[in-house]
Order: structure tokens, then sequence, then C-alpha cells
């Protein structure tokens, strides 16, 4: 409704061409009349086209995928029923069943990442399969809550704000959701450190139901939940505990990835000896890990195109209103406003706002440019200059940036001579040789080539001493903004 508002609204901008033509009938001289009819005559057009523009934005039918996630599937394919979607990851199409309705966790589209047997070591905690990028079981994602373990693409190439975690015991599913923000479930549990959730010991037993047991001390709960003794209870995701005041040799756990005593074959579902505080459990579940962006971050994440229209829709009215004064006034001095107008329309973009987003740190920087749209400075592939210096592109990523030291060619449609190297529409390229023929890093937005052509938006530098801080595989929420 809001864009309708903004298409007639901007059709409305049209009637005060008629108080500038009875102005150019009653205050011009001869010699500006032609000039006026003609700029009048320039500005309408302008208009037009840009009410084209965003009337052609508007989705009146359902975008036609395939899409990244099943949230993208709900929100730009507006679909609705639970089933299976074609999903990219990459340049791999695959089909992915997607949960559409609250079956548990919230309405809006949940991609699957995991499905695990509790009763099998597929998925155990030592399974290389959580420090890897290798699927496992493709057909298996394209079911729903059974009994078939899968691992998707998901795990490592999925961005979410929102992570769904279910068990089923017998018929009975239960599920709960952990708010955190993350490039990947990869980037989250593949290197091992530990990561602190704050759910609590209640809502992680609500997962198993009223059999659910746990001991009463140490209370270890998130990413990599491992005691001081890893040959005891240890999970990827989930909750241990202890009878002691401490978290050395804990004998009881709730999870997904689990192992260690007293069941090491217990891979997902509730273990609990030595005085936990429902009784011995040996509970083997089948669990289920989904991940979700937020409906917000969905919208930075949608089709650039249409952002881009919307936002020069937007701008454009706010200059439109900022110039009714001076049309009010059109009769006294229509030749000026009808030059304020134009030149409003036509410098609309006079700085870019640039941001990344690692985790929860979002960092930005700003181009000073003006053009009449970002589709002016892209479309084309023709390199456009910036001078902002390495130092200010590597503030988006922070203390972990990474560029090769030569080179330092930055802009837009920013490419070295072979295609296949590292690219980026608005960006930073870095090289170790003296020249740009082959930069192996990056830093940027729309990025590609070599040696990560997966990585859109972040950080990529090749191993070794030629980056200045070491190889870097960096993938980012990025933000583009103008005004």
């Amino acid at each position: 409704m809001r864009l309708l508002f903004a298409v007639y609204f901007i059709a409305s901008v049209l009637a005060p061409f008629a108080v500038l033509s009875d102005a150019r009938q009653q205050s011009c001289t001869a010699n500006h009349c032609g000039e006026i009819t003609k700029a009048i005559r320039t500005l309408g057009t302008k208009v037009n086209n840009l009410i084209a523009m965003v009337k052609d934005a508007l989705p009146s039918k359902p975008t036609a995928g395939p899409f990244s996630s099943c949230k993208e599937q709900y929100h730009i394919g507006r679909s609705r029923r639970s089933q299976v979607y074609p999903l990219m990851f990459g340049s791999q199409k695959i089909p992915v069943y997607c949960h559409m309705g609250n079956f548990g966790c919230g309405h809006g589209g949940w991609t699957l990442a995991m499905k695990i047997n509790g009763a099998k070591r597929t998925f155990h905690y030592d399974s290389n399969f959580w420090r890897n990028r290798n699927a496992y079981n493709f057909f298996g994602g394209r079911t729903g809550f059974d009994s078939q373990e899968t691992k998707l693409p998901t795990y490592w190439s999925t961005s979410f704000s929102k992570i769904c975690l279910g068990m089923k015991i017998g018929h009975q599913l239960r599920f709960i959701v952990i708010n955190r923000h993350a490039n990947s479930l990869y980037s989250l549990i593949a290197d091992g450190k530990y990561r602190a959730t704050s759910l609590g010991r209640n809502k992680w037993k609500t997962l198993i139901g009223s059999q659910a047991s746990l001991q009463t001390r140490c209370n270890k709960e998130g990413f990599n939940a491992v005691g001081g003794d890893p040959r005891h209870s240890k999970a990827r995701i989930g909750i241990i505990a202890n009878q002691e005041n401490n978290c050395d040799s804990c004998d009881s756990r709730i999870g997904f990835g689990t192992g260690g005593n007293h069941d090491d074959s217990n891979t997902c579902g509730n273990q609990a000896t030595y005085s936990p505080d429902n009784g011995h459990k040996h509970i083997k579940a089948m669990g289920y890990i989904l991940v979700q962006l937020s409906s917000t971050e969905n919208i930075f994440q949608g089709q650039s195109i249409l952002k881009m229209r919307l936002l020069f829709a937007v701008h454009f009215i706010a200059n439109i209103l900022a110039v009714f004064p001076v049309l009010s006034d059109a009769r006294q001095h229509s030749c000026s406003a009808i030059k304020t107008l134009e030149t409003k329309v036509d410098n609309l973009i006079a700085l870019i706002c640039l941001g990344m987003k690692i985790f929860h740190q979002p960092r930005f920087i700003v181009i000073n440019r003006q053009a009449n749209s970002l589709y002016a400075l892209l479309a084309d592939g023709k390199y456009r200059a910036t001078s902002l210096g390495r130092n200010t592109w590597k503030t988006l990523i922070g203390s972990p940036a990474s560029l090769q030291h030569n080179c330092n060619k930055e802009g837009f449609n920013t490419m070295g001579s072979d295609n296949g190297s590292s690219r980026a529409r608005i960006g930073f390229l870095g090289n170790n040789e003296g020249d740009c023929v082959t930069p192996d890093s990056r830093i940027g937005f729309g990025t590609g080539g070599y040696h990560d052509d997966t990585n859109t938006c972040g950080n990529e530098a090749a191993n070794g001493p030629s980056s200045d801080n070491g190889g870097k595989h960096i993938k980012t929420m990025g933000y583009i903004l103008v005004q």
C-alpha cells in the first residue's frame, strides 16, 4: 500500500506543471517562454519514467525462483505450502523440503540444515560432518520430520538469525528456538570453539518433555559444549550438566551431535546418570535443525534491483517535498523552480553508504559520489574509480581484514585483467604481484572469482605471506544505502 501511495503521489506532482504553464503566460518574457516549455516537458518525461519504474517494481505476481532459502521462498515467492522447493546453494540447485507453517518455531519459512538419528553415529560429536562442508544424503532433505538423516549445504552456506531445534520421541515432536545471528552453522561449530547460549536448563528439557533429566550443576549450554574431560558428556548443540560443582566430568546432557560417558552411542537426545533430577535416562531422539533469517534482514537480502528502485522513488518524493515552496511561488520564479526541481531529479545520489555485518557487528564507510542511480554506475560494466584507500575499505571487516599489498584497485566494476581472478561490483582488489592482472584478494559487494567464487560479499584473501593479515574467507551481510 505504501508503494502504491508513492506511485500516485508522484503522479500528483504533475499537477503543478499546469501552474507552471500558467505562470509562463503571465510572468515570462518572450525569450523565456520557449525555455520554460522545454524544461516542463523534460521534467514531465523524467517524472513519468520514474512512475513507470516504480510500477514495474511492484510485485504484482510472485517472483519466480529458485531462491536461496525457504524464507525467501515464503516472502519473495509468496509460497505458503510446506513442500519441496528447488533452492540455490551457490551454483547448485537442490530440492529441499521447506516448512512454511508454524509447526512449533513460528511462521515464515524454515530451511532444513540437518536431521540426526540419535541411535546412529553418523553425526556423533566427533564426526567430521560437523567440521567439513560435505553434504550427506540429499534425498533426506526432501522429506519432512521423518527418520531419514541428512546434512544439506544449508549447514555451511546459509546465514540466519534464528535456529529451530526439534526432537521427536515416538510420535511426539517438540521444538525450541535459539535467537542467534551467524553466517552459517558451520561458522558456529566447525572450529570447535565453545559459544554460549542462555536458554536455561528448563528450556532445553522441554525438548524431551516430562521424562527429561539432568544433573543440577554445571549447566553449560551452547555450541561445542564440552567439560574439562572430553571423555564425558558433550554436545555440538545442547546443554551438559554435572553432580559436582564444576564442569570437569559431566554425566548428563540434552543435545544434538552428542557423545561421551556414559553412553557414547547416544548422539541426539537425553543422557543422564549420577544423581540427575529426574532419574537415570537413556533417551535417543530423532533431531531436526532448521534455520531462518528474520523478516527485516530478509528485506535487505531481497532483489537488489527492486531495492534500488524503491530507494530511488522514496528519495525523489523527499526532494519533491523540499521544493514545493518554490513551486507555490512559480508565477514569479517559474524558470528557477523548474531548474531546481530538475537538478534534484538529476542528482538523486550524492552519498553511498556501504555496510558489512559480521555476526552482531555492523561497520560502515561512505563514498561521496553523485549519480542518477547505482544502475548508472554499475550496469554498463565500466570501471569507475574511487579513492578511499585500502585502510578505509578494511574497516568494513575490522581487525581480521586482509589484503595483498599491490594493485590496490578500488571503485565500481573493479576487475583485474584476468576475468577469473578476484572482482567486485563495489570494492577493492589487492595482488601479490606488481600489477592488477591476477588479484587474489578483495573486500567488496557483489564479488566473485578466485579463490572462493561463492563469496559474494566480504573479504577473500589468498593464504600465505602475500596477504597482509593471512588468508581469509569471510562472508558477510552487506548493506548498500544512498542519500
